[in-house]
């Protein structure tokens, strides 16, 4: 069954308490009301993050004094 944008999927997720501690901080930090918006906006940039790393494309860092650093990820 193919489902439509305007579906709801519910999911479960278990944390451990550190990483659910995270979540208020996060979302302070990105502007977000809920939780779910959180982890959907987390998703997008995963995904965006990986189809990026596929193309060979690298991530760098602006550091302050106008340097950047590579960052690499490790999934």
């Amino acid at each position: 069954m193919k489902l439509k944008k305007s579906d709801k999927v519910r999911v479960t997720v278990d944390l451990s308490p550190e990483v659910y501690e995270i979540l208020p901080v996060l979302m302070k930090m990105s502007f977000t009301q809920t939780k779910a918006e959180l982890i959907r906006n987390a998703i997008r940039y995963y995904r965006f993050i990986l189809l990026q790393e596929e193309k060979g494309s690298t991530f760098c860092v602006k550091n302050p004094d106008g340097t950047y650093k590579e960052v690499l990820l490790v999934f």
